[in-house]
């Protein structure tokens, strides 16, 4: 390699370069007025077969350019702007295309306004060329799990990749959604709603449009399914069921014999095409979509109310009662189904974040005092007892063999975890459990990192409305990240004493 001093028309834009910075070029340029260029550019011959690009800050070259920019593009665009002739090159022999790139990306990565969509791109060019991420981690010193993300960067939509270049959400959270890239509605959804948010967060609103999704898919399938079956299938009439002049449902008529309707179809003496009137509309409020059969005009069809000999004021008053219990019922239901949604990240994100031998120790204390002074085992449920071996990670009823201090302390916390994580859905669907215990209990999963959903965030409101949960500033940004460092296979009964962080 030796230097040269070349002309700037002899110098060609490398066609993977990053887009140029103009606040970049104008602090290049005021900084080569007074000192003149530090570091000299790296070159490489053009290749009979490669075009020379052109830049707004280069001169128009008089002939074709004989050399390719692989390290310094807005060095010679600071120099152009200037008005150099020449600038100090370092001239190499034909590298191939792969590393190429990386020596831009070596580069690039120096300075601290390369954005993480320019990063992930570089990335993906690489990838091209059937590097894995394991090696571009070597050549460029990032970690593998790094490069993963930024790949999965590369795949989400542009809205995504400005969130993470302008810092709403971080790039882990960003690159969990991969999976839905080719979900444009879905992914705009999620950015709206978590702007700003850490990794559960995102997992939480994705993990609602999935089941939102899903159970839309099951209702569209029950109802083709009725259709079929010969049933006529409509919209949800308004107020059915309730006050005298609204379509009634089967389970409140009866035909002339006197016979409830939804009595002859549960016994299978009819299918519900075959009475005259009925008509379906599929119930969403439930966990899973179910058919409602009606009657729009009962009396066109010869059925009666099953509470008729009610006064017409009495059947008003039962009327309003009774929608007003089934819209409390609905609003539970509803309710409760978005509990169990956040449930499902909360464990995960209690696995992934308490699997990690480090937190285990930094609660170990607390959790020990709590399963030693006023738990008993016994009180778990099969459920509970699930997601302790889940934390834990190993069945800890079946293992025989003394435990040695560390295995100790992940028993101890993960039973501690769900334990409390039993009283915290008992406090929130309205059974025994104790609400000030399930707020401290959320304080604790926050403070490790984890983002309350909306439902969540409300249960803290209802039971304490003054109270707000603030992640620990002192946590960093990795707790969504599995711990490899610590698997429990690596324990015994031999282990030192155990120092608690």
């Amino acid at each position: 390699m030796q230097l040269e001093f070349l002309p700037l028309a002899a110098l060609a834009d490398h066609e993977h370069n990053r887009t140029l910075r103009e606040d970049g070029i104008a602090d290049l340029a005021a900084s080569f007025d007074k000192v003149g260029i530090l570091q000299p550019l790296t070159v490489i011959p053009v290749d009979n077969n490669e075009q020379a690009t052109d830049s707004t800050d280069s001169p128009a070259p008089s002939g074709e350019a004989t050399y390719t920019i692989v390290d310094g593009h807005h060095r010679r665009a600071a120099a152009a702007r200037l008005e150099w002739d020449t600038v100090p090159c370092l001239v190499a022999d034909s590298l191939d295309a792969a590393r190429q790139i990386v020596a831009m990306l070596a580069g690039n990565l120096t300075h601290t306004d390369i954005t993480p969509t320019e990063e992930a791109n570089a990335y993906h060019q690489l990838a091209l060329l059937e590097w894995e991420p394991e090696r571009i981690a070597a050549e460029t010193g990032r970690s593998a799990q790094h490069v993963e993300h930024s790949l999965a960067l590369h795949s989400l939509p542009q809205r995504a990749q400005a969130a993470v270049d302008d810092g709403h959400i971080d790039l882990v959270a960003a690159a969990s959604l991969a999976d839905v890239a080719d979900d444009a509605e879905l992914v705009d959804k999620v950015l709206t709603q978590a702007e700003k948010s850490n990794f559960w967060n995102i997992q939480h609103v994705v993990h609602d449009e999935y089941v939102k999704k899903e159970k839309k898919q099951q209702a569209k399938e029950l109802s083709a399914e009725l259709t079929l079956a010969g049933v006529d299938v409509t919209s949800r009439p308004k107020e059915i069921g309730w006050f005298d002049s609204t379509p009634q449902p089967i389970s409140r008529l009866v035909d002339a014999d006197g016979t409830n309707l939804a009595d002859r179809i549960s016994e299978g003496h009819l299918d519900p095409a075959d009475l005259p009137g009925v008509k379906a509309y599929v119930d969403k409020d439930g966990p899973v979509p179910a058919p409602v059969y009606y009657v729009a005009d009962p009396d066109r069809h010869g059925y009666t109310r099953s509470d008729r000999f009610l006064t017409a004021e009495q059947q008003r008053a039962h009327d309003e009662a009774e929608y007003e219990r089934h819209q409390e019922h609905a609003r539970r239901q509803r309710h409760r189904e978005r509990l169990n949604t956040a449930a499902s990240v909360r464990r995960d994100f209690l696995c992934q974040t308490f699997g990690s031998l480090k937190l285990c120790k930094r609660h170990y204390r607390r959790a020990l005092n709590h399963v030693l002074r006023t738990m008993h085992w016994d009180n778990l449920s099969a459920e509970s007892r699930q997601l302790r071996d889940r934390i834990a990670g190993f069945d800890i009823d079946d293992t025989q063999d003394l435990l040695g201090n560390d295995r100790l302390t992940r028993v101890a916390v993960a039973t501690w975890l769900a334990h409390n994580e039993q009283v915290f859905v008992n406090a929130t669907i309205g059974w025994t459990g104790d609400s000030h215990k399930a707020l401290d209990y959320l304080e604790v999963l926050v403070e490790a990192g984890y983002g309350l959903s909306d439902v969540e965030a409300q249960v803290v409101t209802d039971i304490q409305p003054d109270h707000h949960l603030a992640a620990s500033a002192t946590d960093d940004s990795t707790h969504h990240e599995v711990d490899q460092t610590d698997p429990v296979e690596g324990d015994n009964a031999t282990d030192g004493d155990l120092q608690p962080a």
